[in-house]
Formats: C-alpha cells, structure tokens, sequence
C-alpha cells in the first residue's frame, strides 16, 4: 500500500474513533433529546412558565423577557417560549444540564447556578410531549 494510501485509511481509523467517543458521552448535544416520554401532564401554564420566568426573566435580569430575546430565546409567553425552544431544543436542554461546550444557563457568567434536576427534567418532558399550553 503506498504512503497516500496509508495515511487516508489512518485518518478514517481516527475519525471513526473519534465518532465512537464522541457518540458514547451520553451529554453530547446530538442525545440531550434522547429521553423517553413519561406520561405526566406537563403544562407550559401549570408547569414551565414558573420555571422560565424565575430563572431566565424577572428574577433574574431580564435576559429573555421584557423585549430582550438573547441567543433568539424570548420566554414572554408561550407561544414565544414554545417558538424559541421548537427551534433549538437540544441547544437548550445542553445549556440547562450544562453539558460540555454548551453555554450554561440560566447564567452563563456564573456556572455555579443551575435549574434543579425537577426543573431540567420538567422542560425536558415539556419538549418531549410536545409543548402543551
């Protein structure tokens, strides 16, 4: 085999590698969404709004409320939380379980803060039963 050859079949050898681990993280971007649906009515109304408006709005500094729609995301009411989160939801769901190489949220200068794992797990069921007003 000559050298053009060799080195083509390495790098195929390490990008598959490389595929292998990055797909077998489990906190990638590509499997934030990878969850199953339980069968718990999760409402924006009742459940989501709450959890939106406490960390990423009016009690927090207005990041995606009052006008402000940082990064694209507007949590004003629902249909612009549900059109936000509908257009990058694995985005958010890596940025709420602060995942590697996602910006963490709510607040992305401080880490430290963080959704509790009920609030995570609640936008996430929210996503995955499909955005229930």
């Amino acid at each position: 085999m000559n050298q053009s050859k060799k080195i083509v079949v390495l790098l195929n050898f390490f990008f598959f590698l490389g595929f292998l681990f990055y797909n077998c993280e489990g906190d990638t971007i590509d499997t934030a969404l990878e969850m199953s649906c339980d069968s718990t009515n999760i409402t924006y109304l009742t459940n989501v709004k709450a959890i939106l408006e406490t960390n990423c709005g009016s009690t927090q500094n207005n990041c995606h409320f009052n006008g402000a729609a940082k990064a694209s995301y507007s949590f004003e009411d629902y249909n612009a939380s549900k059109t936000s989160i509908q257009n990058a939801p694995t985005t958010l769901i890596c940025s709420i379980r602060h995942s590697a190489g996602c910006m963490t949220m709510p607040n992305r200068n401080d880490p430290s803060i963080k959704l509790s794992e009920e609030d995570i797990v609640t936008i996430e069921q929210w996503i995955c039963l499909g955005y229930a007003e």
